[in-house]
């Protein structure tokens, strides 16, 4: 089956099962205050909560994977689920990925981005204490 069908069944299940659904949501991209529409489009959202990206192809490959992390980057969405309905057996399609600060940092580290870490890291989580703008101009 193509992965249109699989993206209306299973919209109308999670439907029937009482959840919050949206289906093929546009994420937009903000790039130095601007909102950017550069064609994301999420195949399900669910509960404003998980990202599921469906395929129906051979094999999932590290683009898919990319895919769902960029989601989940843009997002405020923390889980995500890559389906492949390609298989023999569903579970073995499906993949399961959560980003936290620590996930991502492990992921830039890896690919050794490390001004990355930086640049995706809240205020929070920053280990320099904050100064005000009277404190850097009395440096």
């Amino acid at each position: 089956m193509l992965e249109s069908a699989y993206l209306e069944c299973l919209f109308s299940e999670l439907q029937e099962l009482g959840l919050k659904v949206e289906k093929q949501k546009p994420l937009a991209l903000v790039y130095k205050e601007v909102k950017l529409d550069v064609g994301y489009r999420i195949d399900l959202v669910v509960e404003g909560k998980v990202i599921i990206e469906l395929n129906s192809i051979e094999a999932l490959n590290e683009i898919h994977i990319a895919q769902v992390l960029t989601y989940l980057k843009l997002s405020a969405c923390k889980i995500g689920l890559l389906m492949n309905f390609n298989v023999l057996r569903v579970v073995e399609g499906i993949k399961r990925f959560w980003l936290t600060i620590i996930h991502f940092a492990v992921l830039c580290v890896k690919t050794q981005r490390f001004s990355a870490v930086k640049l995706f890291l809240p205020q929070r989580y920053s280990k320099k204490p904050q100064r005000s703008a009277e404190q850097l101009n009395n440096n």
